[in-house]
């Protein structure tokens, strides 16, 4: 059964794993930044489950409205972050390759909607 605490576990031990895997990586000179940015984003979406789930667990119109205006503002910051990357690697200012631009946009799409969603709630 799912609940506030177990989601709040979980964001311990994903930002546990995320201060091991720095350290490690910081240890043997090995910084991996995209790897530490999926890590990271994985505990911030624990910690924001956490938070939300007490308002979430509820499937009413309030929540609905929530996650479809947090999926339209996110589609937007997407959109400009693509860009930019686009940007970038264009003028060869960052030099990334296929998978790692994979990894970071899976980890701005997390971001993103959880914390939308995070400040719609607040507003709404």
């Amino acid at each position: 059964m799912a609940s506030q605490k177990n989601y709040l576990i979980v964001g311990l031990l994903l930002s546990f794993l995320f201060i091991v895997r720095l350290i490690l990586s910081l240890m043997t000179d090995a910084v991996s930044v995209v790897e530490l940015l999926n890590w990271g984003t994985l505990a911030y979406m624990g910690f924001a489950i956490s938070y939300l789930y007490p308002q979430f667990k509820d499937k009413d119109e309030r929540t609905e409205a929530i996650r479809q205006k947090g999926m339209y503002h996110s589609l937007y910051i997407v959109l400009v972050v693509l860009i930019a990357l686009m940007v970038l690697i264009e003028f060869n200012t960052l030099t990334l390759t296929t998978i790692e631009i994979v990894r970071v946009m899976i980890s701005v799409i997390i971001i993103t909607i959880w914390t939308s969603w995070i400040f719609l709630s607040k507003r709404m």
